[in-house]
C-alpha cells in the first residue's frame, strides 16, 4: 500500500511540475503557470488530479481491462524513454569521439559504463519490448 501511495504521490508531483514547466516555456496554455502565493501551480495540479481520478475510475470499467491497457501504455512509454536515453547517449558519445574530441572534455561522464552501458540499455529494453509485445501477437489461450 505504501509503494502505491508513494508512486501516486510522485506521479502527481511530476505531472504537475511538467505541465507547469511546459506552460512557463509557452508550450502549454498559460493558465497552468499560475501559482498560489506559496508557489503551488494550482491549475496544473487540478488538471493532473482530474486525469488521475479518471484513470483510477477506469479500473472499475470492463473488469479492469481498460486499466490494464492504461498500465501497459505507461509501461511501454517508460521502456521507450529508456531506449531513447540509451540510444541518445550511444550516438552522442560516438559522434563526440568521431569529431576528434576526448571524452575527458565532457563535464559529466560515467566512464565505467562507456561503451557497453548504452548498448546494454538499448539491447535490454529491446528484449523487454519484444517479450512484452509477444503476448499481443500470440494468444496463449
Amino acid at each position: 500500500m505504501t509503494s502505491v501511495l508513494s508512486a501516486g504521490n510522485h506521479a502527481l508531483f511530476a505531472g504537475t511540475r511538467v505541465l507547469y514547466g511546459l506552460s512557463v516555456t509557452n508550450q502549454a496554455p498559460r493558465i497552468f503557470s499560475r501559482t498560489t502565493s506559496k508557489g503551488i501551480p494550482v491549475y496544473a495540479l487540478l488538471l493532473t488530479s482530474s486525469i488521475s481520478i479518471l484513470c483510477f475510475g477506469s479500473s472499475f470499467i470492463g473488469s479492469g481491462e481498460l486499466w490494464g491497457w492504461l498500465q501497459n501504455i505507461v509501461g511501454v512509454s517508460n521502456q521507450i524513454a529508456w531506449f531513447s536515453i540509451g540510444l541518445a547517449s550511444w550516438r552522442f558519445r560516438t559522434a563526440w569521439v568521431k569529431q576528434g574530441r576526448s571524452l575527458d572534455e565532457l563535464k559529466f561522464r560515467a566512464s565505467w559504463t562507456w561503451p557497453w552501458g548504452p548498448a546494454f540499455v538499448v539491447g535490454a529494453v529491446t528484449f523487454m519490448i519484444i517479450g512484452k509485445s509477444s503476448v499481443s501477437f500470440w494468444s496463449t489461450s
